[in-house]
């Protein structure tokens, strides 16, 4: 028996929302879209565009949409340099539809979404692409029923918003006719045929029926809800259900070779009344989809950060440590420090098969490549018996420092994906100190405060508000030294690798020379500083300010070698060089924070170029700012602590 498997993909496209708008040329853009089924020898099957879906009639319609062989073209809409708009509905849809060999039914589909444009200068319209975003989606055939947020370009940074239904909905057969032979050998062909036909079919058409019933029986639900209640909760209704042959009962007529003929009839009949029932049902939930997409896409939101969470804690180790009488938990021994990164190590590779297998079902292929088996996240939580709650009515403002000979460029990829995350909130990514890092830590924290107020000044509406930084690098020490001069609420404080208590026990050779190159090479007070050449990281370890926050954040690496962890994580030591400056520093900061709820999250990274970065220690010192897998973990992970 030979079967094709007929896949149905519907894609809704709901808007495009820019961020930094000014990166975006003036002229016409567009959403290209085609996806495929690939096989182990890279042979690419086409799902064909059927028909074109409209959600919402466009009443500015420069070019509506349209399909060009395999490809699906979107409404296109105009953006001029002059508007202020961030945000362009779209509301367009396409339906795709596809015949895989069964053999490719359980292969992944990938799908390639375009943002093209057109320079209204030419005189012929043709469009380019200029960001292009792929997708991987498993367990095509078992149903899936998702939103799915499509990062679109790193330079131009969009949002585009879609949702993805896709099902089996019937099955192409041919059965293998019999030639010469008698009666028994054609009923012995025919019973396999139908154990075929039962085991690669009807399971599999029933499968999909079941996922295809509780989604539309959940829309119904969604719909019929008002605006202004909570999500859907997921019961199927107490409904007449269609009855399918069972396993068994198929199972126990197989096995009776006499009733072969009879048999045939029945399963043929099954999957008749199977294949058009689902037929119907696929119809209906395209036309709940055209009346109610917005609600259901609200929900589906919903469900996609609960995913994301999930996705990203399985690269995560968490543990929970309760601070008793504010003390902290020095560094582990050098055994224990080795039996953590033995027991990573062996857990790289569960980790990544459990990438694509939570309960989203399509990742971004960037996703994937950026983690394969190179990361993972250790979690501790340092929690004490006071809790926060942050007051909802108060404007909040996130505020991005970048590092030494940084620029605000840096931040970008981070504040990128905070306006995404928090629209609501307002971001101040600091330029004051770009152009001097050589200059004195003190100083700098007080350009970056007179920065912070005059912000607030122009363009926030009141000064009651709340404040939360992020600092990389060198960025998280000019954070600390700006706080004694704001007297406002703060509420989370979050480091990348920034060295709170200096390198002072930085015991590798070509760093430390390297900093005292550059140290001499520049005259740079700053790098003096961070070698504790004078008392300046003493002295701001006794600044106020810190306990000031509800919520501490440390990210630190063993990889990286021009921030030591111990540093980086605010940890004591024991029996190296320095340890009691390092030590001392220490308990002056760790003492303001026996209120604070403080979270140590420690990267261990596996990177397999031998590239001179890698060699240096630096490609870890950065990768957190150029890791959309890593960013995408703090506003989903850690989004709590900025809410």
């Amino acid at each position: 028996m030979k079967a094709k498997a007929i896949i149905e993909v519907v894609v809704f496209l709901d808007s495009l929302k820019t961020i930094g708008i000014f990166l975006l040329d003036e002229g016409m853009y567009q959403i290209r879209i085609n996806l495929y089924i690939q096989s182990s020898q890279n042979l690419k099957i086409p799902l064909t565009p059927k028909e074109t879906l409209l959600f919402k009639r466009n009443e500015q319609q420069y070019l509506p949409q349209h399909t060009i062989d395999n490809f699906y073209m979107s409404d296109a809409f105009l953006l001029r340099q002059w508007t202020e708009e961030e945000r362009f509905e779209i509301k367009n849809g396409c339906r795709f539809s596809g015949a895989i060999p069964h053999n490719l039914k359980e292969q992944p589909c990938f799908m390639e979404i375009e943002l093209m444009y057109y320079d209204l200068a030419q005189k012929i319209v043709s469009f380019q692409s200029i960001s292009i975003a792929k997708f991987k989606i498993e367990n095509l055939s078992n149903g899936i029923y998702e939103y799915v947020p499509v990062i679109l370009g790193e330079d131009h940074f969009s949002l585009l918003n879609i949702m993805v239904i896709c099902s089996l909905t019937s099955f192409d057969i041919q059965l293998q006719q019999v030639q010469n032979e008698d009666k028994k050998g054609a009923d012995q062909h025919l019973h396999i045929n139908m154990r075929q036909l039962y085991n690669k079919v009807l399971e599999p058409l029933k499968t999909s029926y079941r996922n295809m019933q509780t989604f539309y029986y959940n829309m119904e639900l969604e719909m019929e809800r008002p605006s202004s209640s909570g999500g859907m909760q997921y019961h199927v209704r107490q409904t007449k259900n269609f009855q399918v042959m069972s396993l068994s009962s198929a199972d126990s007529l197989l096995k009776n070779e006499q009733n072969t003929q009879l048999i045939s009839k029945v399963m043929a009949n099954e999957f008749k009344v199977l294949q058009s029932t689902i037929n119907q049902l696929w119809h209906k939930i395209i036309i709940g989809l055209k009346l109610g997409h917005q609600k259901i896409l609200r929900q589906l939101k919903k469900e996609s950060l609960t995913n994301f969470q999930s996705r990203y804690s399985a690269f995560t180790q968490k543990e929970v440590i309760p601070v008793v009488d504010h003390q902290y938990t020095m560094i582990p021994q050098q055994q224990k420090q080795s039996q953590e990164q033995a027991d990573l190590q062996s857990k790289r590779l569960e980790y990544q098969k459990l990438l694509l297998q939570g309960p989203s079902k399509i990742v971004d292929l960037k996703i994937i490549d950026e983690i394969k088996d190179k990361l993972m996240i250790v979690e501790k939580h340092y929690v004490t018996r006071q809790t926060f709650q942050l007051s909802r009515s108060k404007l909040h403002l996130i505020v991005l420092v970048h590092g030494y000979q940084g620029h605000s460029y840096d931040m970008r990829l981070l504040e990128n994906y905070m306006c995404l995350r928090f629209p609501q909130h307002m971001l101040l990514v600091s330029l004051c100190n770009q152009q001097n890092t050589e200059g004195d830590i003190l100083q700098m924290g007080k350009y970056l405060s007179d920065e912070i107020k005059n912000y607030i000044a122009t363009w926030s509406y009141t000064d009651k508000l709340v404040i939360s930084f992020i600092g990389h690098s060198l960025g998280g020490l000019i954070i600390r030294a700006a706080l004694p001069y704001l007297d406002f609420e703060f509420h989370t404080f979050l480091t990348l690798g920034t060295p709170h208590l200096g390198n002072v026990t930085n015991q590798r050779p070509l760093i430390k020379f390297g900093m005292w190159f550059f140290q001499k090479l520049k005259k740079s007070l700053s790098l003096s500083q961070l070698n504790c050449y004078d008392d300046t990281l003493l002295k701001l370890s006794q600044f106020p300010g810190l306990n000031k926050f509800k919520h501490i954040i440390l990210f630190g690496s063993q990889q990286d070698h021009y921030v030591n962890s111990e540093s980086s994580l605010l940890m004591k030591v024991s029996g190296i060089e320095n340890e009691q400056q390092h030590n001392e520093m220490a308990t002056n900061i760790l003492r303001q924070l026996h209120q604070n709820e403080v979270l140590r999250i420690s990267i261990d990274y596996k990177f397999y170029d031998g590239d001179f970065d890698t060699f240096l220690g630096r490609k870890a010192h950065i990768a957190i700012l150029e890791s959309h897998f890593l960013n995408q973990y703090i506003i989903y992970n850690l989004g709590d602590y900025f809410k």
